[in-house]
């Protein structure tokens, strides 16, 4: 007897589900993989800012809250 995997544990639950049950776990499921591509999105826009900072060290700037706040007041 082999141990069955997550895959085909979460497949035997799904299967007995009722059909209200298995539309909100399908929610659910695309709402973990929307959360995981907006991850996958900001860690790629942080690489990119950090791969510039990387390049253009001159034109990192570092201020205060105060000198933020006077700088967008």
């Amino acid at each position: 007897m082999s141990a069955l995997g997550p895959r085909e544990l979460l497949q035997r639950e799904i299967a007995a589900l009722p059909e209200d049950l298995v539309r909100e776990a399908f929610d659910f499921i695309m709402y973990l993989r929307e959360r995981q591509s907006e991850e996958d999105f900001l860690k790629e826009q942080v690489e990119i800012a950090l791969a510039y900072r990387r390049a253009h060290p001159d034109e990192v700037m570092t201020v205060t809250a105060d000198e933020w706040e006077a700088a967008i007041a």
